[in-house]
């Protein structure tokens, strides 16, 4: 009986020091084309251009609108492009000095251009210099009806 126990222990010893435990693979030892590692929880974000976890930080950027202008600069959100700075800015955020053929060449002179008349009633406008002024019914009865 004792003979047996032993070797019944040898075997044990034996066979589990034969089979393997398939390796885990290491944590944030894989990456993809971007080298964002999926095991660590990294995705790509192109909205970013970096590798970001989807858990600790949005990839979407929340945007009022969607029309751009020819700049890129987000016309609903109230963006207009500012020459001086070469940016997008909000005029109530920042000033933009006017230079160029668009600005005003007089102290009142309206930034604005008026299109009363050309038979569309411009009711959204930007706030850009040289944007059409905005119209109304009282404004403009011609082209708002």
């Amino acid at each position: 009986m004792k003979k047996m126990l032993i070797l019944l222990f040898i075997s044990l010893v034996f066979i589990s020091a034969c089979s393997r435990v398939p390796e885990q693979p290491q944590l944030g030892g894989d990456a993809d084309e971007h080298g964002c590692r999926p095991s660590a929880g990294y995705s790509w974000c192109e909205l970013k251009q970096q590798c970001i976890r989807p858990w600790e930080e949005e990839c979407s950027q929340k945007l009022i609108g969607g029309d751009k202008d020819e700049h890129g600069c987000l016309i609903a959100a109230g963006y207009s492009w500012c020459e001086s700075k070469q940016k997008c800015i909000r005029s109530w955020e920042e000033d933009c000095p006017c230079s160029g053929p668009t600005c005003p060449k007089e102290p009142g002179e309206p930034i604005c251009k008026d299109k009363c008349g050309d038979g569309i009633c411009q009711e959204i406008v930007c706030l850009a210099i040289g944007c059409p002024c905005a119209e109304t019914r009282k404004s403009c009865p011609e082209d708002c009806k």
